[in-house]
């Protein structure tokens, strides 16, 4: 990755990969996200699923990640780096009032928490968010908001 702070660019040497990972963030309907901060969420996204891809997880969890961080980002309307707790506790109350089960719910608060946490361990992207919002990037889906169910 080369980074600077108006310009970031994936590199990649499995074309497959990338092609996946372009794939899973190409289409889009009613995307609250424009310019810079959809490119830079966008770059995150594809970054993160090969990440996933190079640790092995399955390919359902795979399939899963692009379409809850697009949810929970139309759902605030928000890039992440703008979330805060309530946002995150809104959209998660959104989906247990929708009827879904709670190891749904589970998985969901799961796949958002990685993610945040992803990007918090990696200085080019906080330093990115930080050079062009001056935003300090936090983790606002945490042990207290994501509490494992009891069955």
């Amino acid at each position: 990755m080369k980074s600077d702070a108006t310009h970031m660019e994936i590199v990649v040497n499995d074309a497959n990969a990338q092609e996946n990972a372009t794939a899973a963030i190409s289409s889009v309907e009613e995307w609250p996200l424009k310019g810079s901060e959809a490119e830079l969420f966008d770059t995150i996204l594809a970054n993160h699923i090969l990440w996933h891809m190079s640790k092995h997880y399955s390919q359902t969890t795979i399939n899963a990640i692009t379409p809850v961080l697009k949810d929970i980002v139309r759902k605030t309307g928000k890039a992440p780096w703008h979330w805060s707790e309530e946002d995150f506790e809104s959209w998660s109350a959104s989906h247990r009032d929708a009827g879904n089960k709670s190891n749904t719910l589970q998985s969901y608060r799961g796949i958002v928490r990685r993610y945040l946490e992803y990007i918090l361990k990696r200085q080019v992207y906080t330093g990115e968010i930080w050079n062009r919002y001056k935003i300090r990037f936090k983790v606002v889906a945490h042990e207290d908001n994501c509490v494992v169910s009891c069955h």
